[in-house]
């Protein structure tokens, strides 16, 4: 018994251990633009669209300006989250839209119908199998 929660307790240390320490600094809600405008002060600023947005820990920063760069975009400003607030919104707050998150795939009436015939095939042959 002794050994098991000896054991349990070096599992539970490691664990904590290996968890990287980037993880727990939090770098801000960042998005990717395709320009950047500046911020006058004749009004509320304009919603500008993103490319994409996602919320950046730790030393990642300049791994997301990377995928800026690729994607197209020219600036990638970074916002901190006020408490409780998803990223969408403390970004929405500084007038940056961000895309909504893409659907899962969907397969069409075709190709559910091939699938079925796929599956309907492969149910029949095992079943012949099986009766041999």
């Amino acid at each position: 018994m002794r050994r098991i929660l000896l054991i349990a307790a070096l599992g539970i240390v490691a664990t904590v251990a290996a968890r990287p320490v980037s993880a727990a600094f939090l770098t801000g809600c960042c998005a990717c633009l395709e320009q950047h405008n500046a911020q006058t002060a004749s009004g509320p600023p304009q919603a500008q669209p993103a490319l994409f947005c996602s919320q950046v820990v730790g030393m990642g920063y300049p791994d997301f300006v990377q995928r800026c760069d690729d994607a197209g975009g020219a600036s990638a400003p970074c916002f901190d989250p006020s408490p409780g607030q998803s990223c969408g919104a403390t970004l929405a707050q500084q007038g940056i839209g961000c895309p909504a998150a893409p659907g899962a795939p969907a397969a069409g009436h075709l190709g559910l119908a091939a699938l079925a015939v796929a599956l309907s095939s492969l149910g029949f042959a095992a079943l012949r199998r099986r009766a041999r």
